[in-house]
């Protein structure tokens, strides 16, 4: 295909006429050179000059037009007048033919020069029009190719593919060899097209491409930093050689027959792209500067081209990268664990996800648009002062408790405000992020709780144990003294009253230590069905006609290792509870269901510190006035009642939480106001009895006896009472206030020790150290052990060896001998010292 011309804009340019100076020098030189001519040629022409003289206005006036030859006549006008005047030759010594042919020879110059002027000027025009001609069809092809370009161009967004198409489109047009080359995004700079007018050369290219790699001086990278085009109009032999690698590439290069090299760079928003190199080769074709403005117009457009598709990559990566995160915030904020949500300036909700429809109990659908107040209730006001505060001050407001009602009851939640601002700033919505602590406040209650009854049943063990010495010396006196009377005596009654007295006093101390987990407990495997339904009917009669008793009890045996009179003294005492919470009449109901416990119930309710494992759940609950959160706090504490003064000791569910707690369950309640009581029990499904508490039968008869006793007590009237009620039945009794001394005593006395009667908890030395120190000095030494707290509680914190017998205060002076009896005989005829 052949090149079309390419010069140039300028053809009447070129047509411009010459300045006037040079005109009127040129009508000079034509009116001398006519002079000249015709003193040449006088001899042929004679006097006739004419024709001489009207050429040179010719040429005058073709030159430099109506003026020029004018001048040109009037000149030549001149020197002929000279010449005819004072001819200075011998060739003109004739005189002209007159002054008419002057005169005539003037007009005629004058037609002459207006004639030929006006043909130069016809002349000129029509070069000028086909010049324009030219220059038109010549920007008319370069438009059609770069409007072609740029449609090529616009065509597609992979600026890959359309470079190539632009490349090709170059060839022929510009180039006998396009190839484009592109900045990576690393910086790297890269070839992504090539195109020759004969396609089956491409790959010759893309060889050399890949074999030899650009350095930073060659040529197109040169452009690339610089920015500036490049324009060789010739390539000469220095370049081959100084740009070849080897002389392979030297040889491929000459073979290639490069003539003329035009590079220009991909620039756009103040940044170099790449760039777009032109070679001719075979057709001979030279770059002109017409040639790279047209290049230059043509990587405008392709460094825009490039810069778009990029763009819109980028725009498309952000796009999908903003997309994937909306995604993925989509699904943290359906899926959070907590609750989230958003709100509008009018208070109104826009987003809610399912864990905060969970907590408030309304679907995530019936809170949109809706208002906080009418989405949260009797707390809507407080929720939306702190929605306004984050609006107005634009600072979160962090963890604002709150409670809510739901369809099983009131939840108790911690919420977070915080803004949420738009491009600008402002704040657009405000965020809450709202988790329920229902359970984390019921676990702080039920741990608070515990933790304060743990302190009380120290407090209650503590007082039941100083009762217990005072009830055993009141009790033991009260013998000796009822010993002392006559059958008749009326001070007998008295005594009985104190008798009376102290039992009742040693009642209380038994539910104290009852509460504390300090009482002997007989532990048996039994049937909570069982019990429950021999049970019924005392517990109607308990709970009076006006109230129902409903059981629903298991269907498979409900087996639990406990003391059965403790099980009936927890049910008869919530059953007293629960007839008291209903004046008016109402139902209790009792239920029994084998659960299993999980690590996740533990986890849940870390501050019952449950053990993992199979449980029998025993639920009482009544329809009774319920209790508020302050009382069903306290309602395991000793002495709390909510009863009338004088009415009740407050002793009641304070005994069931001990006694429950000491057969190795739990028991916590649930209760609203004005919707009843729910008390939980749960007990542990034992495979086989526990260790024996030591417990032997005791005989009825009074014992005596002649052995040696050694009576360790720290409580001296404890201690005066046992050693009386020991000697009066024949024993002989040794005593000491404490461990330190029953040991020296026991060292400094050679004679045997038939058994020693010491309490567990003494000051110095304690009754387990006293007792491995006895065994030490003494192998065989028999023990018994007293004290006011229970033998298990002694025995889990480490004061008594599991099985040691246990007498436990207080105790009356035939009891304490008939233990003493018991433990001497169990030793048969062997001694001990």
């Amino acid at each position: 295909m052949p090149h079309p011309p390419s010069r140039p804009l300028g053809g009447a340019a070129a047509a411009r006429r010459p300045t006037p100076g040079k005109r009127y020098a040129v009508a000079l030189l034509a009116a001398g050179a006519a002079l000249a001519l015709q003193v040449v040629l006088q001899p042929v022409v004679a006097s006739y000059f004419y024709p001489v003289f009207l050429g040179a206005v010719a040429v005058g006036a073709w030159y430099g037009g109506f003026a020029a030859g004018f001048l040109t006549a009037a000149a030549s006008a001149v020197g002929a007048l000279v010449l005819m005047l004072r001819p200075p030759l011998p060739v003109l010594a004739a005189p002209p033919r007159g002054w008419s042919e002057l005169a005539i020879y003037f007009v005629s110059g004058l037609l002459v020069s207006w004639f030929i002027s006006m043909v130069a000027r016809q002349r000129t025009l029509a070069l000028e029009r086909a010049w324009l001609f030219e220059a038109e069809r010549e920007a008319r092809e370069r438009n059609a190719f770069l409007a072609e370009a740029s449609s090529v161009l616009a065509s597609s967004l992979d600026y890959r593919a359309t470079l190539s198409a632009v490349a090709r489109l170059a060839v022929p047009r510009l180039a006998d060899w396009c190839g484009v080359d592109v900045v990576e995004e690393d910086g790297r700079l890269r070839r992504v097209a090539v195109a020759h007018v004969e396609p089956a050369r491409v790959g010759e290219v893309w060889d050399m491409s890949r074999r030899y790699v650009e350095l930073p001086e060659d040529p197109v990278p040169s452009v690339v930093r610089t920015g500036a085009p490049l324009l060789l109009r010739r390539i000469p032999e220095r370049l081959l050689r100084a740009f070849a690698r080897d002389p392979e590439h030297l040889a491929r290069l000459r073979a290639m027959q490069l003539r003329s090299l035009l590079i220009v760079p991909l620039r756009a928003r103040d940044r170099t792209l790449g760039a777009i190199t032109f070679v001719t080769a075979e057709s001979g074709r030279e770059y002109t500067d017409a040639d790279l403005s047209q290049a230059e117009d043509l990587a405008g457009r392709a460094a825009v081209a490039v810069d778009n598709a990029r763009l819109f990559e980028e725009s498309r990566a952000a796009l999908r990268a903003r997309s994937e995160s909306l995604a993925l915030l989509d699904t943290v904020f359906l899926g959070a664990p907590v609750g989230l949500a958003f709100v509008d300036r009018e208070l109104r909700f826009v987003r809610v996800n399912d864990a905060l429809a969970a907590i408030d109990g309304r679907p995530s659908a019936e809170h949109l648009g809706r208002t906080v107040e009418e989405i949260v209730g009797r707390e809507g006001p407080v929720a939306a002062w702190c929605f306004r505060q984050v609006f107005e001050t634009g600072e979160p407001l962090l963890e604002r408790e709150s409670q809510g009602e739901r369809g099983e009851g009131r939840y108790v939640t911690l919420a977070s405000y915080y803004p949420v601002r738009g491009a600008g700033g402002e704040v657009h919505w405000v965020g809450v992020i709202v988790m329920d602590i229902t359970e984390r406040r019921r676990a702080d209650e039920l741990l608070v709780q515990s933790q304060r009854m743990e302190a009380i049943a120290k407090v209650a063990g503590g007082v039941a144990h100083e009762v217990n010495n005072m009830m055993t010396v009141i009790t033991g006196f009260s013998g000796f003294l009822e010993e002392t009377l006559a059958p008749d005596d009326s001070r007998l009654a008295d005594v009985a009253e104190i008798r009376k007295a102290a039992d009742r006093a040693a009642g209380i101390t038994r539910q104290l230590l009852a509460y504390s987990r300090q009482q002997v407990l007989e532990p048996r495997l039994l049937d909570l069905n069982v019990l429950l339904r021999d049970m019924t009917s005392v517990l109607r009669r308990l709970l009076g006609q006006g109230i129902t008793l409903r059981l629903n009890l298991g269907p498979e045996p409900a087996i639990v290792s406990a003391d059965r009179s403790q099980l009936e003294q927890v049910f008869v005492n919530l059953a007293i509870n629960a007839r008291d919470a209903m004046s008016d009449g109402g139902e209790v109901s009792i239920a029994t269901e084998a659960v299993s416990l999980d690590e996740g119930y533990a986890q849940r309710y870390p501050s019952t510190m449950v053990p993992p494992g199979r449980y029998l759940r025993v639920t009482v609950s009544d329809t009774g006035r319920g209790m508020d959160a302050a009382t069903r706090v306290r309602v395991f504490e000793p002495f709390f009642t909510t009863k009338p003064v004088g009415e009740g000791t407050g002793l009641g569910l304070a005994t069931v939480y001990g006694i429950i707690k000491q057969s190795g369950g739990f028991i916590w309640v649930y209760s609203e106001p004005g919707h009843g009581a729910t008390f939980k029990i749960y007990l542990p499904e034992y495979a086989e009895l526990p260790v024996a508490s030591g417990e032997y039968p005791v005989p009825r008869e009074p014992a005596v006896g002649a052995e040696r006793i050694l009576l360790v007590e720290d409580e001296e009237a404890v201690r005066r009472m046992a050693a009386r009620a020991l000697v009066a039945r024949g024993y002989t009794v040794l005593e000491a206030a404490n461990g330190a001394e029953a040991l020296e005593l026991v060292r400094q006395d050679p004679e045997p020790i038939d058994l020693v009667v010491s309490d567990v908890i003494m000051p110095v030395l304690g009754g387990r150290e006293l007792g491995e120190r006895l065994a030490e000095l003494r192998p065989g030494i028999k023990l018994l052990f007293i004290s006011g707290y229970a033998d298990d509680d002694m025995t889990r914190r480490g004061l008594l060896v599991p099985g040691s017998p246990f007498l436990q205060k207080p105790f009356e002076p035939d009891a304490f001998a008939r233990k003493v009896r018991q433990i001497l005989e169990r030793a048969g005829d062997q001694r001990t010292g």
